[in-house]
This record gives C-alpha cells, structure tokens and sequence, in this order.
C-alpha cells in the first residue's frame, strides 16, 4: 500500500507538477534560454564572482547520481528513462532560473560577505509570522535535505565500490568530512572550485571517447531510447503502460536527484554570488543543462551502448566503462565516485549548515548539526538501498511540492 502511494505520488503527480510548473514558468521567462541561448550566453560571461558559487552548486549536484544514479534509472526504467531524464531537465531549467533569481535578489549581505537561500525568499513572500513560520519549516527540510540526498544516497551509492568493510567505509568519510570542517565552512567552495572541474573534464572526455569510437550504434541508442519512452502499442495493450509510468518515475526521480532542479537548495550556493539576479539565473540554468543534459546522457548513452545488464547499478556503470577502457575504466569511476560522493557531502553539508544559520546562529547548534552529519556518514553504509532511494524520493518530492508553490506565489506578487 505505501510503495503503491509513494509509487503515485512520485511517478505520476510530481513528474506532472513539474513539468506543468515548468512550462509556466518558461512562459513567464519566454523561454529565453532555449529561444535565445547566445544572448543567455553572453549574459553569463558578463558575471563576476560567480565561478565559486556554481562550482558549490555543481559539486553539490555533480554527484554520484551522475553514475549510479543513471544506471539506477536505466535498470528500473529502461532506456526509456534517459528521455524523460533530458526532458526533466529541460523543463525544469525554468524553475531553476525562477529559484536562484529570487535566492540573489532576496539574499542578504553581512560584513562584505552575500548568503541567502529559498528560507530568505519564503519568508520576503508570506511576511509576518506566517512568512517566518514557513521560512523555518523550508530550512528544517533543506537540513534534512542534506542529511538524506546530500550524505545518506552518496555514500550509500559508493559502499559497494570497494570491498571495505561498511562501518569503515562510513569512519572514513565520517574523519573526511570533520578535517574539512574543522577548516571552516567557506573552505569547502575553494576545494570544490578546483576538483569539480578537473574531474567533470575527465568524465567527459572518456565518455565521448567511447561514444564516438561506437558511433555507428548511437542512432540505434537514440531509437531504443525514444521507443522504450513511448511504447504506445504496448501500453494499449495494457503490458507497457506501467513500464512507461516506470520510465517516467525514476528518469524524473534521477534526474531530479543529480539536477536538484526545483528543490531550493543549489540557490544557497548562487546566492554568495554578486553577480545580479538575471545572470546568475542563467548560471542556474547552465548548472542544469551541464548536469543532466550533458553529463547524465554522456553516462547513459556508454551504460546503453554496452547493453547488458547487472545486479547493481554500481556494477553495471562499472562494467560498461570497464569494458571500454578495461581496469583503467574500472578505477575511474571507482575514484570518480568517491570523489563525487566526498564532493557533495561537503556541498551539501554548506547548504545544510547555511539553512541553520536561518533559524540560529547558536554556535552549539552549528557544531551539533555538523557531528549529527558525522554520524550520519557513518552509518550510511550501513543502510538498505531500497530504504535510502525511498527516503530521498519522499524528501526531494516534499521539497519541490514546497519550493515551486511558493515560487508561484512570488511570482504571482511580482506581477500584482
């Protein structure tokens, strides 16, 4: 009965609200990003300071749903749940823009230093008691946000990749992350600026390698992936109407995990900018577009051009780049995940930390938030994987419900 709810609620009402939301959106914006992408271009090189911020936010989305969690998607929902992956990401470009333009115009600044988030830009719409009430509640999700999607699924989604022992696996990343901690929170967005981007150049490279050195099989990949989206012949019969809910489910679900489009979080990390609203915005948008468009699809086009199956989503992305590239495939993702995993703990630990910082700025409360984080890496491997991707299905699906409606009402308040 609840995975038949939860089934529901995340394969059909959110994909739905989503996209619906999206296209509102992107009329709002006159979809000016895919109407007019040179100009949305040199908007972003016109930025300043805002390399840092979307280095945060990238390392917090360039995460191990750029692997595992593109092959989870491909080995529940097909070849199928790549368009709906793609498609997710382009509709949802809009809301991205829509959420880091309110989080740079509503932040603050602080002794030379700007911060902000969605808890800044709920509170400006509501106002009064009702707009703190709401604020505090966004920030306790985006606390829980980065406790399950953002420490939880990453390290949980790695503990297979070397035969360590779980407990020791979680120590590990448990000691990682309080020596970084211990460094001060705006260390994070300076050891993330220079491995993101290294790491993110050398995925890219090897899975175009792979691509073009198969070229000749893509357009039947490109065939495989839209028939296996819109099996309508079969879904008449009745036989393919749940694979294509399927589909749809955990390409949304998975794109939305790695994009983290519409959830309100990646906005804290756009809010340090000083760019102006606008052009950060386009960052956002560009944020999503490298995500999932480009990284995502890179992933599963190597996983769908290798066309076999595994047991594990780890096991699968591991075999099809090592089948290409042999043990020197195999150990790139291996260490690509863990670097990912680590990157993102650490990103989304700010997110979560700069949420408290909304509600308190107790330096007891801080430090109790980052030792309940320690604990929380420590355990994750320790946790099922069908528990952990419930877990974050229901957290990211309560976030986005949460989010997108109050970026209607504000955008609604604007237009008054």
């Amino acid at each position: 009965m609840l995975q038949s709810f939860i089934f529901f609620v995340c394969g059909i009402l959110l994909p739905l609200f989503l996209i619906v939301n999206g296209l509102i959106f992107g009329v709002r914006e006159r979809f000016f990003y895919i109407l007019h992408p040179i100009q949305a271009s040199k908007d972003i090189m016109k930025g300043k300071g805002g390399f840092k911020a979307l280095s945060l936010a990238l390392a917090g989305t360039l995460g191990i749903g750029n692997i595992v969690g593109v092959s989870s998607a491909i080995l529940m929902g097909g070849g199928g749940s790549v368009f709906w992956m793609i498609l997710s990401a382009l509709v949802a470009m809009s809301i991205k823009y829509a959420e880091t333009f309110f989080a740079v115009r509503y932040k603050r600044v602080k002794g030379g230093i700007s911060y902000g988030g969605a808890p800044y830009y709920v509170k400006e719409a509501f106002q009064g008691k009702k707009g703190i009430f709401l604020a505090c509640a966004f920030a306790i999700l985006c606390m829980g946000n980065s406790l399950i999607t953002g420490n939880l699924v990453q390290i949980n989604g790695v503990k297979d990749i070397f035969p360590l022992d779980p407990v020791l696996m979680g120590l590990s990343f448990a000691l990682f992350f309080l020596v970084v901690y211990s460094k001060g929170t705006e260390k994070i967005s300076s050891f993330t600026a220079v491995v993101i981007p290294l790491l993110t150049s050398a995925h890219i490279i090897i899975s175009l390698a792979i691509i073009l050195s198969n070229f000749a099989h893509v357009p039947r990949i490109f065939a495989q992936i839209l028939y296996e989206a819109f099996n309508f012949k079969s879904a008449i019969c009745g036989v393919g109407s749940y694979s294509i809910l399927t589909a749809l489910r955990y390409g949304v679900s998975r794109g939305i995990l790695s994009n983290e489009a519409g959830c309100g979080t990646s906005p804290i990390a756009h809010a340090s900018s000083d760019n102006s609203p606008h052009i950060q915005g386009c960052l956002g948008v560009f944020e999503v577009f490298f995500d999932t468009v480009v990284l995502c699809t890179l992933t599963a086009l190597v996983i769908l051009l290798y066309g076999k199956s595994s047991l594990s989503p780890i096991s699968l992305v591991l075999d099809a780049y090592g089948h290409y590239f042999g043990i020197f495939g195999r150990w790139f993702i291996k260490i690509s995940c863990i670097i990912y995993a680590y990157s993102t703990v650490l990103s989304q630990f700010y997110y979560g930390d700069k949420s408290l910082s909304f509600i308190s700025d107790n330096k007891k409360l801080h430090v109790a938030f980052a030792f309940l984080y320690a604990i929380v890496s420590l355990i994750s491997p320790l946790i099922p994987s069908d528990t952990m991707w419930l877990l974050s299905d229901i957290n990211v699906s309560i976030l986005i419900f949460f989010n997108i409606t109050v970026l209607n009402f504000i955008y609604r308040k604007n237009d008054a």
